[in-house]
C-alpha cells in the first residue's frame, strides 16, 4: 500500500492556510531506510523532502515542501497509543468494513522544540522558533476504505483520545490517561452541528459533539477555521483543529478533526449516522 503525503500550514491567529491542494503517493518500500529507522521521502509533485528518524531517544523531523521547511525534535515518542477494538489485538483494527484490517498506533504526547519557516502573504520570508505538544500517527494495511470521521482529543490534563467513525456505522475508541494506561471502548455518539461545502462540490461535518465513555462524558469542538480543506483525486476532506470545550463552555483541551462526504459517511441531514439534538 502506498504512503499518502500532503503539506499544509495553518496559522489561526491570522487564517492563513497554505497548501491542502493534492495528496501525493509514495513507494513505502522506497521510503524506509533501515539502517537509519527512518521514513525518508523524495520529489513528488509538491517537491517533497522529508526525514523522520530517531536520534537516541528522540524523534526528529526535517522536511521542505513547497511550502514551508522545518525542523523538529521530539521527545516521549517511546509511549505507544495502541489502537484497540473488536479483534482484541493493540495495533490491529478493522478499518471499517467487516473484511478490512489496519496496522494502527499513535504517539500522542510528543513535546517539541524546533523551528519553522515559510513566506508570509506579502512574500516576505518569516522563521519563528516553535514548541508544542505533538501527535504522530502510524497506520497501514491492505483496506479499501477511504472515508471517515476522525478525531483526536489532546487533552490539557494530558489524557488522550482516539476516536474513529466509520460510514457504515462501525467504531473504535480508544483512551490514553495521563497515567500511560490505554483502554479501548466499543463505541461512543457524535452529533454533527453543522456541516462545510468543499471545493469539490461536496459536504462535510464541520463542528460536533461527542459523548464518550471517559472523563466528563460530553465534549464540544469548536472548529478554528473553514478553509483546513485537503483536495485531491483521491479524496477531499476537512483536517483541522478545534477547541475542546466541557459542558459549562470551559476549554479544556484541543482536537484535530478529519472529516470526509457525508453522502459516504451517511452523516448529512436526517441521514442514517446524523444525531442532531432533540429538541
Amino acid at each position: 500500500m502506498p504512503i499518502v503525503t500532503s503539506a499544509h500550514l495553518s496559522d489561526y491567529t491570522d487564517a492563513m492556510v497554505r497548501g491542502g491542494d493534492g495528496l501525493s503517493l509514495v513507494d513505502p518500500l522506497a521510503a524506509h531506510n533501515e539502517s537509519r529507522n527512518a521514513l525518508v521521502v523524495r520529489g513528488g509533485p509538491s517537491e517533497y523532502d522529508i526525514d523522520l528518524a530517531y536520534e537516541g531517544d528522540n524523534l526528529i523531523v526535517r522536511a521542505r515542501t513547497d511550502i514551508y521547511e522545518c525542523e523538529l525534535t521530539c521527545s516521549g515518542a517511546e509511549e505507544v497509543m495502541w489502537m484497540r477494538d473488536s479483534l482484541d489485538k493493540d495495533g490491529f483494527i478493522r478499518e471499517g468494513g467487516q473484511s478490512e484490517r489496519s496496522f494502527y498506533y499513535s504517539l500522542p504526547r510528543l513535546p517539541f522544540r524546533g523551528w519553522l519557516r515559510y513566506t508570509d502573504d506579502e512574500g516576505d520570508e518569516v522563521r519563528t522558533d516553535v514548541t508544542g505538544q505533538g501527535w504522530v500517527d502510524r497506520q497501514w494495511g491492505e483496506f479499501m476504505t477511504r472515508s471517515w470521521e476522525w478525531t483526536s482529543f489532546r487533552f490539557a490534563d494530558g489524557d488522550r483520545l482516539n476516536t474513529y467513525n466509520f460510514g457504515n456505522g462501525y467504531q473504535v475508541c480508544t483512551f490514553l490517561d495521563r497515567e500511560g494506561v490505554t483502554t479501548s471502548y466499543p463505541g461512543f455518539r457524535v452529533i454533527q452541528n453543522g456541516y462545510l461545502r468543499t471545493p469539490a462540490d461536496s459536504w462535510v461535518s464541520w463542528g460536533w459533539d461527542y459523548e464518550v465513555p471517559v472523563k466528563d462524558g460530553w465534549y464540544r469542538l469548536v472548529p478554528m477555521s473553514d478553509k483546513d480543506i485537503i483536495s485531491s483525486d483521491m479524496n477531499t476532506f476537512f483536517e483541522g483543529l478545534s477547541r475542546v470545550l466541557d459542558r459549562e463552555g470551559r476549554q479544556v483541551g484541543w482536537a484535530v478533526t478529519e472529516s470526509m462526504d457525508t453522502r459516504v459517511m451517511h452523516n448529512g441531514p436526517h441521514d442514517l449516522f446524523n444525531h442532531f439534538p432533540k429538541s
